[in-house]
């Protein structure tokens, strides 16, 4: 949106770069606002004068639309002058139509805001993406002919060095044994030290087999190993490891570059039941708590690993991820008519927004945020669009029922002032 510039007062009242608007309902708005005018009581005359003098310099093909809508405003404003017979309680006022759209398209706008403020914050998270390697080259074809190949073979025989022969000595460790006093020492306490698994007095066996037991139990998941600061003492730590439908459900999400519904988790193991796959989902969310720099997110009526919104700036600045295109305004009313009056034509979109909306749906289909999801029922049964899971996805939403209540709007919560009848 841009700003008016003020000019003398024999010229006109304002300024603007049409391109900066969606479209004429959108440079209506614009202009009530700047007159500060009740939008149910329209100043008809002015508000067409001033239209009509931001379009008069654009071209036909460029102001199609503007001039559909100065047509109806001039339109509009000759009915306004026009005499009415007294008694007559069956006058309409000519701008209940216009009052009506504009209330419409009013609404469309602030969800585009609430829109876009979804499509930012789910913009500052990242999820795993993946870039197929590009295919490797095929191989030169071979030419050798058989002189070539003995030569070779002579060459690499006569590299093979004399064989020596090695003993060696085993050494008997105790791993077995090492496992089952960590174990015990896991059951008595959570965090324990080296020496409590060792000995104060171990031999080289004793070490050797503790380490090997403490990489076995942590491969295991069942303790972790940390060093606070370089060559102080270890800590092990106590872990319980998340059950295997848990991590089965974890490799999935994390090797998956889109949202994973329950059905498709579901999917992995067929015997679990519905209780048990939320109960794995609860588990990993609980295990990837606030000291992890990814979540386990609810989004787009499945589930995906995505970066923590404090990390977002770091890691677009280091170009490891890029955050989606964003999108117009356009696109943003288009898909803000959509989510709410689906399954919808295009020729509905066209009247709410003012303007034709063709181009930007193409563009809305190509990027999987919409598609055709039933024929109507009238002429030519037009085509009726619906949205897809990759829009709750660019906006961070479960589903659709936590997009923003139409009542809950401050337009649709403005209760109209009554029109006042002429005299």
């Amino acid at each position: 949106m841009t700003s008016p510039i003020m000019r003398p007062p024999d010229q006109a009242a304002f300024v603007v770069e049409l391109d900066k608007f969606s479209g004429p309902l959108d440079l209506l708005l614009h202009l009530i606002r700047e007159d500060e005018v009740d939008i149910t009581d329209l100043p008809i005359a002015k508000i067409a004068d001033q239209f009509l003098a931001v379009i008069s310099e654009l071209g036909l093909n460029q102001a199609a639309d503007y001039l559909e809508m100065a047509a109806r405003l001039l339109r509009i404003k000759a009915q306004m002058l026009l005499p009415r017979r007294l008694g007559d309680d069956e006058w309409e006022d000519p701008r209940a139509e216009l009052v009506r759209r504009l209330l419409e398209y009013q609404q469309i706008r602030e969800l585009v805001d609430w829109l876009g403020r979804a499509a930012e914050v789910r913009a500052e998270r990242f999820g795993r993406g993946y870039e197929a390697p590009p295919p490797d080259a095929p191989p030169a074809p071979l030419q050798i002919d058989l002189n070539d190949l003995l030569a070779a073979a002579e060459r690499v025989i006569a590299l093979i060095p004399e064989p020596m022969l090695h003993r060696v000595v085993p050494r008997p460790l105790d791993v077995e044994g090492a496992t089952a006093r960590i174990r015990a020492l896991l059951a008595e306490r959570e965090t324990f030290g080296w020496t409590d698994v060792a000995g104060p007095q171990a031999t080289l066996v004793d070490v050797l087999s503790a380490f090997v037991a403490l990489l076995e139990l942590a491969k295991r998941s069942e303790l972790t190993l940390s060093q606070p600061a370089p060559f102080g003492p270890m800590v092990i730590r106590r872990e319980s490891a998340p059950p295997p439908l848990a991590k089965l459900f974890e490799a999935a999400l994390f090797a998956a570059s889109r949202p994973l519904t329950l059905e498709e988790l579901a999917s992995l193991e067929p015997e679990a039941g519905e209780a048990a796959v939320r109960e794995a989902i609860a588990e990993l969310r609980a295990a990837y708590g606030d000291e992890h720099g990814v979540e386990l997110v609810e989004i787009a009526e499945g589930w995906q690993f995505l970066t923590r919104r404090e990390y977002a700036e770091t890691i677009e600045h280091a170009q490891f991820a890029l955050r989606p295109r964003r999108l117009s305004p356009a696109a943003l009313e288009t898909l803000a008519i959509i989510a709410y009056r689906q399954p919808v034509g295009r020729l509905e979109v066209d009247e709410i927004r003012g303007v034709d909306s063709g181009a930007v749906m193409d563009k809305l289909v190509e990027r999987g945020l919409i598609e055709v999801v039933t024929r109507g029922e009238g002429l030519g049964r037009p085509l009726l669009y619906g949205t897809t899971p990759p829009f709750l996805e660019i906006l961070g939403l479960k589903d659709l029922e936590e997009l923003p209540r139409l009542e809950e709007l401050s337009v649709a919560l403005r209760r109209p002032t009554p029109v006042d009848e002429p005299e």
